[in-house]
């Protein structure tokens, strides 16, 4: 299947871990059905606000600094970062008094442009709340673990340090086509399976979490199934240790991401594609958000304008002062009402110099019927207005000439004989009150009493000279 054929958008939405894309300046620019189900919140209140007002970083609380550094160090350095356990007050429920704590693990990945500019900030959002109150109590014990193994649709696993000896659920086999064996618990079985790339990093892991060092407790690799095809994993653990301290087991969750990474890799995919075509295209193009905030431009329009970051007022500054009023009333009227927007306009460059534009746009509505942003391009119509005034001009000239000849000229259009064109001498002769758009006989009433008229009515249908 054609790439161009694939609905991105869709794909996001099925995404079932829940997915937030944030702008460079932090705002929210989209969300996933499962992220709207994480906030317990509609899509049209979340999207475009600030992250850290739908998701806010709470003074006192153990670790609430990091949420926000991980955000600006993304963005200031490109780097992916992830944040384990984070906890969050959300509003309490209605029929509750006290607010909900929740833990959630973030992971932050940029999304550069090809000339290496941040475009967008993918954030995964994992809950993992139950995970946490559970270590925090004390409270996982073996049986309601193996009822926990059973359930979830996570390759739970025990490792043993001490002796190599790892305890697998059935998810294993689902997963990766192995059946349980004595030979497939245990730790040198799946080594032996890891891909060869991936080795140094976990050579690395291992041998930190032995040696007592501080380690992400999440790691990726691929991993190769019963059927010899290679699974894209993510292993999320904990390490417990003894009364001295050491590590003796390493409890953890494995999840095959193959298809879901697949997604994210044809979403980014498609916004590349995207990208290259919008820069490709002689268009000016941009979207906008609800409230008339950039969230993007192609490249001919920032060579052109020189507006990186705007708003629609921004924007209707750069239209030449005789066409605003014009443009500024059909975009507020097309923006109240969500409906097409297109007014033609000169619009200044970067030199002050000005042409001629045909700007449009299409809103996108939510489910509801809101607007959730705006796509639009301003394709230059400069030589199409030159040509069409140069004409208009000849017109001028051309009806000038004629209405000096020594001769009685008019010509009429259609069966009812409507007038578009009648000299002064002519209009002289029937009166002076004839006027482009009247019919004859509106043109010259006088006329309907001489038999002439009469003979030329009947005839002119015809064809015939009078």
């Amino acid at each position: 299947m054609a790439s161009e054929s694939i609905d991105f958008q869709l794909l996001f939405e099925a995404l079932p871990t829940p997915h937030l894309v944030l702008t460079p300046a932090l705002r929210i620019a989209a969300l996933n059905d499962a992220m709207c189900q994480l906030l317990a919140q509609p899509r049209e209140q979340v999207v475009g606000q600030p992250v850290l007002a739908v998701l806010p970083a709470y003074p006192g609380i153990p670790g609430a600094s990091l949420w926000q550094e991980a955000l600006q160090e993304v963005v200031a350095h490109r780097t992916v970062r992830s944040l384990e356990a984070l906890r969050y007050e959300l509003a309490p429920p209605p029929t509750e008094a006290d607010a909900p704590t929740r833990y959630w693990q973030v992971l932050l990945r940029p999304v550069l442009a090809p000339d290496g500019e941040l475009r967008h900030v993918l954030a995964r959002v994992l809950d993992v709340t139950d995970r946490v109150v559970a270590q925090q109590q004390g409270r996982l014990s073996l049986e309601s673990f193996s009822t926990l193994a059973r359930t979830t649709h996570d390759a739970v696993w025990n490792l043993d340090l001490r002796t190599g000896h790892v305890w697998r659920n059935e998810t294993f086999t689902a997963l990766f086509g192995y059946p349980l064996t004595p030979e497939t618990h245990s730790f040198q079985f799946w080594y032996e399976r890891l891909h060869p790339d991936d080795l140094p990093a976990i050579d690395a892991t291992v041998a930190a979490v032995r040696a007592g060092l501080q380690v992400s407790p999440v790691i990726t690799y691929r991993l190769r199934r019963a059927d010899g095809s290679w699974a894209e994993v993510v292993d999320r653990y904990h390490i417990i240790r003894d009364e001295m301290g050491q590590p003796v087991r390493l409890l953890g969750a494995t999840q095959d991401v193959t298809q879901a990474r697949a997604t994210e890799r044809a979403l980014h995919q498609s916004l590349e594609q995207f990208q290259l075509l919008a820069d490709l295209i002689p268009q000016l193009v941009w979207s906008l958000d609800a409230e008339g905030q950039k969230l993007y431009t192609n490249r001919r329009w920032d060579e052109y304008t020189g507006l990186k970051q705007f708003t629609d007022a921004d924007w209707a500054a750069l239209v030449h002062p005789d066409d605003r009023p014009q443009a500024a009333a059909r975009w507020n009227e097309a923006k109240h009402a969500g409906t097409y927007y297109q007014c033609d306009y000169r619009l200044r460059d970067q030199t002050g110099q000005y042409r001629w534009f045909l700007a449009q746009a299409r809103p996108v509505l939510d489910e509801a019927g809101q607007v959730t942003r705006w796509f639009g391009t301003c394709t230059d119509i400069e030589d199409q207005k030159q040509a069409q005034q140069l004409l208009e001009k000849k017109d001028q000239q051309l009806q000038l000439i004629l209405g000096k000849v020594p001769a009685l000229l008019a010509t009429l259009l259609g069966p009812q004989h409507v007038v578009s064109f009648i000299n002064q001498r002519f209009n002289d002769l029937v009166g002076g009150q004839a006027r482009v758009g009247q019919t004859a006989q509106q043109a010259a009433p006088c006329w309907l009493t001489r038999a002439y008229l009469n003979s030329w009515m009947k005839c002119t249908p015809a064809g015939s000279r009078w």
